[in-house]
């Protein structure tokens, strides 16, 4: 299926160029977009039906990943330039917590049944030395750190 082009919808600029990971909540209401503006150092927050954005939500630097568990009513990002991940109660927009991650931490994958975070980490320099860090959102920290051995992640 070929995408097309619905709407444009503005967003003030950052300090340098670049998005990366986004991903949408839907509420009775309708939706939320969120993305990461890496080059911002915040995620954008877009009303979905109006096509408008409606804030940002500052503090994530060089922000990578964005993801969103509806059930949980989680909002995870992985701030890359903090080698952290950030966690909100996604309804309201609540920081819950920020837990240390690996160096320059990107995508993410969220298990709600044991209610752990993994973030997929570049390493340090980027490519190098890859890990996965494994968050309890219970006890809010890193629990496992796993390498990829063998394995370049650029």
């Amino acid at each position: 299926m070929p995408l097309t082009r619905t709407g444009f919808v503005p967003v003030p600029p950052g300090r340098e160029p670049g998005f990366d990971h986004a991903d949408t909540y839907r509420d009775g209401g309708g939706s939320r977009l969120y993305v990461a503006h890496t080059g911002a150092d915040r995620v954008d927050v877009i009303d979905c039906r109006a096509g408008a954005l409606l804030r940002a939500l500052p503090g994530h630097p060089g922000v990578a990943g964005v993801l969103i568990d509806q059930d949980a009513d989680l909002l995870f990002t992985s701030d890359r330039a903090a080698a952290r991940v950030s966690v909100y109660r996604c309804s309201d927009e609540t920081l819950l917590f920020r837990a240390e991650a690996g160096a320059h931490p990107n995508g993410l994958a969220f298990d709600p049944a044991r209610r752990r975070l993994f973030s997929f980490n570049l390493g340090e320099p980027v490519g190098e030395d890859c890990t996965v860090s494994v968050i309890d959102l219970g006890s809010r920290q890193v629990i496992a750190t796993i390498p990829l051995p063998g394995r370049k992640c650029t």
